[in-house]
């Protein structure tokens, strides 16, 4: 391959070191000129040279910490009935007469729930993907009726549309959809071993996501209900006819499931 050079010696063109090597020259003297050009600065070794590489410039900035979400406090128990409401059809019904802060034990406060009259305690706030959990149990009927209404939405009745976590005994565990709500199935249960003693404190935990719902009773999964509509609303316990204590409530956001790309 040719190389074509300037007619007049290199001496008269009268660049910089720097000069001759980005005019090209440096192709044509590739062996004396380079060392000329990197007289500044280190050679790196090749290929079994004894040249000293000049260390690359790396990033010493920090990752940035993603900080997984805590679970939250549903219930504070020295603030409530702050973020919740009471409904029930029986006019004149006090919230305090049917829902109470029992804080004998000030390590383990619990709520109370006389089970008249018939209605419901529901979060204000609206939720939508998230895990719940909560503790309950009866303390003198073993017959005992309650529920959780999850993605409870519009108006408030006896019952609303939601769809039901029951906890009446031995229907402990089913999942269904409650007035105009709808899923594509239903979870039934009749176990009658699965809840526990009078006065054993219970725990349910609840996932749901994008309609989807899987319930899990001491520590048994039972299931997984899917397509419900509503998909999102406020969280409700029953008051129906038995008294059930309630403790530990807890909840935590979960991201929303990525679309798949077309």
């Amino acid at each position: 391959m040719s190389t074509s050079f300037p007619s007049q010696p290199v001496d008269d063109l009268k660049l910089s070191r720097r000069e001759i090597c980005r005019a090209g020259v440096a192709a044509a003297f590739a062996g004396p000129l380079l060392s000329l050009c990197h007289a500044d600065r280190p050679v790196a070794a090749q290929d079994g040279g004894t040249g000293t590489a000049t260390p690359s410039k790396t990033d010493t900035s920090s990752p940035v910490e993603v900080k997984p979400v805590e679970p939250r406090n549903l219930l504070d128990p020295k603030e409530f009935p702050k973020g919740w409401r009471f409904f029930t059809e029986e006019k004149d019904a006090q919230l305090a007469a049917t829902w109470q802060m029992v804080t004998d034990d000030p390590k383990q406060p619990y709520l109370r729930c006389t089970g008249k009259p018939f209605g419901y305690l529901r979060t204000i706030e609206i939720f939508a993907d998230y895990e719940f959990g909560l503790q309950w149990r009866y303390p003198t009927d073993l017959a005992g009726n309650s529920g959780i209404l999850l993605h409870t939405a519009d108006e408030d009745r006896i019952w609303p549309n939601s769809i039901q976590v029951q906890l009446h005994r031995p229907q402990t565990g089913s999942v269904f959809p409650s007035g105009d709500a709808k899923s594509d199935n239903r979870i039934e249960k009749k176990d009658r071993d699965l809840p526990r003693d009078l006065n054993v404190w219970n725990e349910c935990h609840i996932v749901c996501r994008a309609g989807r719902i899987s319930v899990e009773i001491n520590g048994k999964p039972l299931g997984e209900v899917t397509g419900c509509m509503p998909a999102s609303g406020a969280i409700a316990l029953q008051s129906e006819g038995a008294e059930v204590h309630f403790q530990k409530f807890w909840l935590k956001p979960l991201s929303k499931p990525e679309q798949p790309t077309e």
